[in-house]
């Protein structure tokens, strides 16, 4: 087994495949929802020992495992399921935490829980004392909450107003938009707000709304 074959089965970790290979190019990039954001010991892919630091602490990886549309050809199982492996130091930690903050949060659990969504891109590599040029990533975040409002206002294209001579739309017609605005109310948007999203009349959402009450 080659050194590179090796490295992407040790960080697959037996279970989803790594996003990143040692062959991907700068600009690769993955998106997914999370599933789990978990800490494990770096491993040393040529001997497949723990790593440690020259004090014996125990080298770290934040590892988010993600669900995306991805899907490898060569392999009939793939479920889409991609792993990212961070360490905990570095510039690789500075990144994680800036990408933490810009998406509101003070902490790693405030936004990097199950549901949310997860970028990571390659975008380069910078010169390293070690040696070999070390690999450069940049991360983002989307809070659980505001993907869900986004997968809401996404359900259905919007509809243009009926006509003023046309009859007014009532709950019971257009099954897709009235579930739409359920959706849209569940997440706490206002009726201006779900008239514009929607492009139904504004009585026709508060008479959805009273519905739904």
């Amino acid at each position: 087994m080659s050194d590179l074959n090796q490295l992407d089965q040790v960080l697959a970790g037996g279970g989803a495949k790594s996003a990143f290979t040692a062959e991907s190019p700068v600009g690769t990039s993955v998106t997914g929802t999370v599933k789990e954001a978990t800490v494990r010991q770096v491993t040393d892919y040529v001997t497949g020992k723990p790593k440690t630091w020259d004090d014996g602490r125990p080298q770290m990886n934040v590892v988010i495992t993600l669900q995306t549309e991805d899907r490898d050809p060569a392999i009939s199982d793939d479920t889409g399921e991609r792993r990212v492996f961070i360490k905990t130091w570095g510039v690789w930690k500075e990144a994680l935490n800036q990408a933490i903050k810009a998406a509101g949060g003070t902490k790693a659990s405030d936004v990097l829980v199950p549901g949310a969504t997860f970028t990571a891109t390659f975008t380069g590599t910078k010169p390293s004392s070690m040696g070999s040029p070390m690999k450069v990533y940049e991360y983002e975040i989307q809070p659980a909450a505001a993907a869900g409002v986004d997968a809401a206002l996404d359900t259905t294209p919007a509809t243009p107003a009926a006509p003023a001579t046309a009859p007014a739309a009532t709950p019971a017609a257009g099954g897709g938009n009235a579930d739409q605005v359920k959706q849209l109310i569940a997440v706490g948007l206002g009726d201006e707000q779900i008239a514009a999203a929607t492009g139904l009349d504004l009585t026709t959402v508060q008479a959805i709304r009273n519905v739904a009450a």
